[in-house]
């Protein structure tokens, strides 16, 4: 019974270990290595954390996370989910980041549950200047993600992380993803914010041009230019791998291998 007993318990030990490795999926357009956010603006949409916690404090530190790692071009709609609300359109972000992920590997087209997102999105962008009061405003891209749980095991919570990029002026995606993390209950707060930053470096990826950082009050002195890295050129559709993934992503057509 014993020798039972300390089998059942490595491999108890092994599943949560195993929890915490997940593959990963990010798809860009075929020779697109990152995304150039240099100047526009980005309409970003309010991030839910569905995780054990304070829904607020789990909230606020990804998207604190996502709107530092944006820069200054960077608009949250977090602050106006009432005005959302009121519109029809208090549980659309979920919705849309589960649309794009889908899209970007069913040819761009938002079919069967997603089908209702291209108008709704026609309803924010008429509405966003209103609702922002922001007159004149006009948006480069949409920015989205969400947080699911997937179990809780002894305290450990697998999550899946999705989203993505959409450009209304294209009606195109630009950038998809998903992935699955483990985090102790106990930390996800604070994980929650390195978490909005991680999300954020998926969608800028190899960009030439990182977006601008919002100005402070203090100035800061000069500091001398580093020489640039050279990258090489990148091959089209060429293989991209995220941190901590199984899998190995190619871009172009949204293919994944070992799928």
């Amino acid at each position: 019974m014993k020798l039972v007993s300390k089998l059942f318990a490595l491999a108890a030990v092994a599943g949560m270990v195993a929890s915490c490795a997940g593959s990963e999926k990010i798809w860009r357009p075929a020779g697109q290595n990152g995304l150039d956010l240099q100047g526009k603006k980005l309409l970003v949409m309010p991030i839910r954390a569905n995780l054990p916690g304070d829904q607020n404090k789990l909230n606020a530190a990804i998207m604190g996370g996502m709107m530092g790692a944006l820069g200054s071009g960077a608009i949250s709609l977090q602050p106006v989910q009432p005005a959302l609300d009121s519109i029809g359109l208090g549980g659309f972000s979920p919705l849309l980041a589960r649309g794009l992920v889908w899209a970007a590997w069913h040819d761009g087209k938002f079919g069967g549950e997603f089908g209702s997102i291209p108008q709704k999105l026609a309803t924010l962008l008429g509405k966003a200047a209103e609702i922002l009061n922001m007159p004149g405003l006009k948006v480069d891209y949409v920015i989205v993600g969400h947080v699911q749980q997937v179990s809780n095991m002894a305290g450990l919570v697998k999550y899946k992380v999705l989203g993505g990029v959409y450009c209304p002026k294209t009606n195109k995606i630009m950038v998809a993803f998903e992935y699955e993390k483990s985090t102790a209950e106990s930390a996800l707060v604070g994980e929650m914010a390195m978490l909005g930053k991680a999300m954020a470096s998926r969608i800028i990826g190899e960009a030439s041009n990182p977006p601008a950082k919002a100005k402070v009050k203090e100035e800061k002195k000069a500091e001398p230019a580093q020489p640039a890295a050279n990258q090489g050129d990148k091959a089209e559709g060429s293989q991209t791998e995220g941190e901590g993934s199984d899998n190995k992503t190619q871009g172009g057509e949204g293919k994944t291998e070992g799928q």
